[in-house]
């Protein structure tokens, strides 16, 4: 599935009807050894990503764990990681 975002500008200083948000659903579980992260998607309003999740949760692995889908925002043009990394051996 492929989501297209698009910013606009908006000279009159109001809203232009395009958020500036999008909604990233993740599926996460914890598990005793190892945690799981799945992508599921990215969508352009939180009732986008809630449909998402009442369109999968009844699909195998996700019906056991209905609790495991995470909906996070996040502003656009904005940078989310600005802190570095380091590898560990």
């Amino acid at each position: 599935m492929k989501c297209q975002v698009r910013r606009t500008t908006n000279s009159g200083g109001g809203k232009s009807g395009v958020s500036d948000t999008v909604y990233i659903l993740w599926f996460e579980l914890e598990q005793k050894h190892e945690d799981s992260k799945l992508f599921i998607g990215a969508y352009s309003s939180e009732s986008e990503a809630k449909a998402a999740i009442e369109r999968i949760k009844g699909e195998k692995g996700f019906v056991n764990f209905p609790e495991g889908f995470r909906i996070y925002p996040y502003k656009l043009n904005e940078d989310h990681w600005r802190d570095g990394f380091v590898v560990v051996d």
